[in-house]
Order: C-alpha cells, then sequence, then structure tokens
C-alpha cells in the first residue's frame, strides 16, 4: 500500500496546482495514516484510484467499449502496482456478456430516475434482462429505512432462471 506525505507531493506538484487542491485529492482518495509536527502522512486506497480511473475512461466517451480492450486501456493508465477489477466500477458500469465481444459501457446510479418505476422502466431499456448481482448496484439507494432490495424487485420484476447459467434474472413485469 502506497502511504505519501501531504508536504512533500504537495511541494513536487506546486507548479501544477495549489497545495491544498493536492491534499485535498489525497484525502480523498486515502487515508490518513500519521501525522508528525510537519507532516501528515496518507494511505492511498487502490480501488478509490481505479474507481475513479476506470470511471473517468468509460464517462469520458459516448459510446460502448469492448470489455476486454477497455481493461487493458484501463489498466494501462493506472498506478504502477494498482490493478483494474470490474467489481471496483461497481453501481458505474453496465457490462452485456449477451454478445460477442462482450461490451461495457458508463450507467452511473447517481444519474438514474429517483421514483422506482421510473428507474426499472430506464433499466429495462438499457437491458431486458439483469443479473441479480448486476441490478443490485442501481437499487440500493431506493432502500428505505424497512425495505428490502427483494421486495422492491419482486414489485417490479418478474424473476426468471437462466438456462445456461442456472441464475436467477430479472426482467421487466411490462410488456414492450
Amino acid at each position: 500500500k502506497a502511504v505519501v506525505s501531504t508536504q512533500s507531493t504537495g511541494h513536487t506538484l506546486a507548479e501544477l496546482q495549489p497545495r491544498f487542491v493536492t491534499e485535498l485529492c489525497l484525502r480523498l482518495y486515502g487515508t490518513q495514516e500519521s501525522e508528525s509536527s510537519e507532516e501528515v502522512f496518507i494511505k492511498l486506497i487502490p480501488e478509490k484510484i481505479c474507481r475513479f480511473y476506470g470511471q473517468y475512461i468509460l464517462s469520458s466517451s459516448e459510446g460502448k467499449f469492448n470489455l476486454n480492450e477497455f481493461i487493458e486501456v484501463w489498466q494501462d493508465s493506472l498506478p504502477e502496482g494498482m490493478t483494474a477489477e470490474l467489481s471496483h466500477l461497481r453501481g458505474v458500469a453496465l457490462v452485456n456478456r449477451n454478445c460477442q465481444p462482450h461490451i461495457i459501457s458508463y450507467l452511473s446510479a447517481m444519474d438514474l430516475p429517483v421514483d422506482p418505476g421510473r428507474r426499472f422502466a430506464y433499466l429495462f431499456s438499457r437491458q431486458d434482462r439483469w443479473a441479480h448481482d448486476d441490478i443490485i448496484p442501481y437499487l440500493e439507494d431506493l432502500i428505505g429505512p424497512g425495505q428490502t432490495v427483494n421486495a422492491l424487485l419482486l414489485k417490479h420484476c418478474r424473476s426468471t432462471t437462466d438456462p445456461k447459467t442456472k441464475h436467477k434474472v430479472y426482467n421487466s413485469k411490462i410488456r414492450s
């Protein structure tokens, strides 16, 4: 795990940006490890950095990527020692494995409608069938106290078992 000094990093980047910006970025993508009278040390969190780079690449494009090519570009953009994993993009990337080659596109849960009915309609307009693990990140912010994701799925979806994978998948209750 990388640990960096806010003072030396701020000094190194001073020509590019104000020190307070560097320190803010370090604190956003790390946790304070230790502090002395002169320096603060930040331990970088690789998952947050990997998510930032992956989300940036996806959101900067307006289309879809070949999944393998995206992972290669994403990995090449990361600092040395960090590894791109699709789990880092939970809730910001839609992976379609129902085509060859597999494709990935930007889909942020933060950009979806707040109304559950409209959200499900939008999600099913993007993809006909959703695996349980794929749809959950797009529903978690809709769950209030005493509610469950499964209740929301039951209300808005029809579940079936995928004959190939034997896993539960969800499709819209509303026929298009």
